[in-house]
């Protein structure tokens, strides 16, 4: 199964919120020459569409939520430091809570200066919508700066994951099932108190010998008495 483009999960996303934007409106004008500038910062995004300054401003974690994020990465915690960005990263981190990209409408704040947008009308201008397909590339060249919009830049949070300690040895096993490993019960010692006299094998005395982990002389014994029995 094809794992869709950073580029195209957000912009879905976004107009999944309900801001008014759809995704082939915001991927057509982010390709425009007049999108200039685009950059991210913690909490912030911006760029220049025509000459007009343009911001998209999103939710950051706080330290307490930046810990849940970086535990909740551990499972791919070995491929981050790698510098690759596994894309399910959005899937762990929305599993406590705390999904990468926009969850709600609120978290995300859209503002230009050409004030039509961010109005009582609930209006997107279409710079805004050049900036967020402009993003969406950029998301597609380094995803990491999904997480700088959150927050936290690659830097600090592989050096949070470093500071991680690593289990030893291999990744644990899905536990066996109860008793796999346990160590059979001990066959009973050989005797001659539970079995009839045997005056041949008597005789030949001990062999040493045993036969599926028993000894030989006790099997011996028993063909002995099913021969010798009326």
């Amino acid at each position: 199964m094809s794992v869709l483009p950073w580029s195209e999960r957000f912009l879905a996303r976004v107009e999944s919120l309900g801001v008014g934007l759809y995704a082939a409106q915001m991927r057509e004008a982010g390709g425009s020459a007049q999108v200039r500038e685009v950059s991210v910062a913690p909490g912030s995004a911006r760029g220049r569409v025509g000459g007009v300054d343009v911001w998209a401003d999103l939710a950051v974690f706080d330290a307490e939520q930046w810990r849940l994020a970086e535990e909740a990465l551990a499972p791919v915690r070995r491929r981050l430091l790698a510098d690759e960005f596994p894309p399910d990263t959005d899937a762990l981190l929305a599993g406590v809570g705390l999904p990468l990209l926009p969850a709600r409408a609120a978290e995300l704040t859209l503002d230009c200066a050409c004030g039509r947008t961010g109005g009582p009308d609930g209006a997107v201008c279409r710079h805004v919508a050049a900036l967020l397909g402009a993003l969406a590339l950029l998301f597609d060249q380094d995803p990491f700066l999904l997480l700088r919009w959150r927050g936290r830049d690659r830097v600090r949070v592989l050096a949070h994951l470093r500071r991680t300690p690593t289990p030893s040895g291999p990744e644990p096993l899905t536990p066996t099932p109860a008793g796999f490993w346990t160590e059979p019960a001990p066959y009973p010692a050989p005797g001659g108190d539970d079995l009839p006299a045997a005056p041949a094998l008597d005789e030949l005395g001990p062999t040493g010998l045993t036969l599926h982990g028993r000894p030989l002389d006790r099997a011996l014994r028993r063909l002995y008495q099913a021969m010798t029995e009326d």
